[in-house]
């Protein structure tokens, strides 16, 4: 029974990634608490980018973000994030 739930898990999760969105990718790549707190916002107003807009970063929280990135050496381009945008 362990090994048929672990393979729904990983096929969700396989689906999932293909559809991210800008801000679940920010999100699982530098973590919400991390957004959270540069962006001086609750954990939970990260969040609803996620789950109320659309999966969107708000333009101005976009430069607190990529800064972020660069801080922590993790591959986020604005690029990912601006086409992504314009095909949600």
């Amino acid at each position: 029974m362990d090994v048929e739930i672990t393979s729904i898990w990983i096929f969700h999760n396989m689906a999932t990634l293909q559809h991210e969105t800008p801000a679940g990718r920010a999100m699982r790549l530098l973590t919400a608490k991390r957004i959270a707190h540069a962006c001086d916002l609750t954990t939970n107003a990260v969040w609803k980018w996620e789950t109320s807009g659309g999966g969107r970063i708000p333009s101005r929280h976009l430069p607190t973000v990529l800064d972020l990135a660069r801080q922590m050496d993790v591959d986020l381009p604005a690029v990912d994030l601006i086409e992504a945008r314009a095909s949600a």
